[in-house]
């Protein structure tokens, strides 16, 4: 063989080589990238769901808090204002959340969610509607705002597990 064309050839080889090479670590950074993504995402995902459940706990146990001073005779208008006003606090951080798993998604789970926050929207009325009324000085009636309130409460429970599970399935930890 003609020692130019072995060395053509040797370049046509190397070259090929090379691009093949090349080709396997573009493929592999492709992938990599897309695991990171992937990475990402869950862990965005998991944080926003971990948040909103959170935030519906905080804030059914605020309003429990608030049911207490609401349901005693002896509490002042003051300890009833900051009751309510951390409700309302907490209801702020509980819209937070909701908008972040409505973000994160996927499909499933914010449609899963949308129970949960009803009822907690339902619940916080509720809680809203019997504070007014007790600080309006009505005593008629005030058992009715109650057990709206104890209804509300019940009923999260339901839309809670739905939830849960729907995190559980998105999140491949079922």
């Amino acid at each position: 063989m003609d020692s130019g064309i072995a060395a053509v050839l040797g370049a046509a080889v190397g070259a090929v080589g090379g691009l093949g090479g090349s080709w396997f670590t573009l493929l592999g950074q492709r992938q990599q990238r897309r695991a990171e993504r992937a990475r990402w995402r869950d862990d965005m995902r998991r944080q926003a769901y971990t948040s909103l459940l959170d935030c519906c706990e905080r804030l059914s146990a605020g309003w429990w808090v608030a049911a207490d001073v609401l349901r005693s005779q002896r509490s002042d208008e003051s300890l009833r204002e900051e009751r309510f006003l951390r409700t309302h606090e907490l209801w702020t951080e509980f819209s937070t959340a909701v908008a972040a798993v409505s973000v994160a998604g996927p499909q499933p789970v914010a449609q899963a969610a949308e129970p949960l926050i009803d009822i907690m929207f339902e619940l916080d009325s509720a809680g809203t509607d019997w504070r007014d009324a007790v600080r309006a000085g009505r005593q008629r009636g005030l058992t009715t705002f109650a057990d709206r309130f104890d209804t509300a409460m019940e009923a999260i429970q339901a839309p809670r597990a739905a939830f849960r599970q729907a995190v559980r399935e998105a999140l491949g930890t079922d």
